[in-house]
């Protein structure tokens, strides 16, 4: 795999062509490849020697071949290294004659840092474009980054992507960073199946943030078809190499999947993982896996509400948003605890706050159904409707509900039917019944 580093080269650059008294070239190239007609470069960019205005050797024009052409190269670094910048300039000139790339790079960092000549960062420019046309990976890099830095060049992050993205080609996982990262702000750059590409190459190069996040998109279909096996595949290397998202991937994967059989036993072991041990989200899903609050699995689970009271309460005292909506439910319905409809309303009114739709809910219902608190529709259809808007599933359904009774709202059979639609597509099944209903009455 080809690696390289430029951000030191690029440091560098930025100091020497501040001492030097380097001007920004005047035009770009077009696209990749294209050369720049160098401006004519002021006197105060000329080195303090004048090596840069003395007539090159009889030596440059001396014909090289291919074949010769490494060792030209060769000499010229010797050349660099030794402090003979002139002679290594006319090396590298001619073994870049004969379209050697790495003379060709050393060419154009010569320019650039006006070692052996004047300083002309456009020339330079020109050169690298050259090379990285040819697939040179360091010009690649080196031109992705000046046009995102803006240093030599006009500030151009969708040029510095068409250089990266050729970079991201020639296997740099510096480029792929980079892209992955500047898509975020920049979803211009490039579309989600691209992005996709760019984190399955990230995460079998090892790439631990990027194994997640293949994992997951493979299981949501982000920018790929959904594939549940290989996102449970690429989650569990992950959980190994100690990513606690993982963990809870998994766990939610088995205890709420609606395209896999749901197994709380599986749930559990990644939650009972010692790396998960203190974290509150973890003991909230091992709380409902072990409770009566759970609906689903196809491998039996023993149900112990005492310990799934203590795991869930253990989540509110750390302060995780949604663990109030379930507590609450533990309250309201007496599970792993005394039945206490206030103690139920005190937490849903807590995650509501921390802005938790299945709080807000729950909430909502109460109001709705007047338990522990007097009926109120209006406050009522707020507070599900809000929870709708937040992707609750079950307040979807009962706004749909709500706008067809005409609780707390005007009555409204069109919009409660697309409520209604929009449940049905996330699984809510009593709404195909409410579907047909209403066709069947109009």
């Amino acid at each position: 795999m080809k690696t390289t580093k430029v951000t030191i080269h690029i440091v560098i650059a930025g100091i020497c062509g501040c001492l030097l008294g380097c001007t920004e070239p005047t035009k770009e190239p077009d696209h990749i490849g294209h050369q720049l007609v160098a401006p004519k470069q002021p006197e105060s960019s000329l080195m303090p020697d004048a090596q840069g205005d003395r007539e090159l050797p009889s030596e440059t024009h001396v014909i090289v071949d291919i074949n010769s052409a490494q060792m030209t190269y060769e000499n010229g670094v010797k050349s660099l290294e030794n402090g003979d910048f002139h002679i290594a300039l006319s090396l590298f000139q001619k073994a870049s004659d004969v379209n050697y790339l790495p003379a060709l790079i050393k060419l154009a960092e010569m320019h650039e840092f006006g070692q052996g000549t004047r300083i002309d960062t456009a020339k330079a420019i020109e050169m690298y474009s050259k090379a990285a046309a040819q697939g040179e990976l360091e010009a690649q890099l080196l031109l992705g980054q000046y046009y995102d830095t803006g240093l030599f060049v006009e500030l151009n992050t969708l040029k510095a992507s068409e250089y990266f993205k050729l970079a991201a080609n020639n296997e740099s996982l510096e480029a792929i960073r980079w892209l992955i990262e500047t898509t975020k702000l920049h979803p211009e750059i490039a579309n989600p199946f691209e992005v996709f590409e760019w984190k399955k190459q990230l995460a079998d190069s090892g790439d631990q943030t990027a194994i997640y996040e293949t994992g997951l998109a493979l299981y949501k279909g982000w920018g790929t078809n959904k594939d549940k096996n290989l996102a449970i595949e690429y989650l569990q290397n992950s959980a190994k190499y100690g990513d606690n998202f993982s963990n809870l991937a998994l766990a939610n994967i088995f205890l709420y999947g609606d395209d896999i059989n749901r197994d709380a036993t599986a749930a559990v072991s990644w939650l009972e993982d010692p790396s998960v041990a203190n974290n509150p989200k973890a003991s909230l899903l091992h709380g409902v896996a072990v409770s009566d609050l759970r609906k689903f699995e196809s491998t039996q689970l023993a149900i112990d509400n005492d310990n799934a009271f203590k795991l869930i309460m253990a989540a509110v005292e750390k302060g995780e948003p949604s663990s109030f909506a379930y507590a609450g439910l533990m309250y309201l319905n007496g599970v792993g605890t005394e039945k206490n409809p206030s103690k139920a309303l005190e937490y849903f009114k807590s995650g509501s706050s921390a802005e938790d739709p299945k709080a807000i809910f729950n909430l909502g219902s109460m109001y709705l159904e007047g338990n522990g608190v007097p009926k109120d529709y209006d406050t009522a259809f707020l507070l599900i409707n809000k929870a709708s808007n937040l992707g609750e599933i079950d307040a979807i359904y009962y706004t749909g509900w709500m706008l067809e009774q005409g609780y707390g709202t005007e009555k409204n059979i069109q919009l409660a039917q697309a409520k209604y639609q929009l449940a049905k597509q996330h699984g809510n099944t009593r709404s195909a019944n409410r579907i047909a209903e209403l066709k069947g009455i109009n």
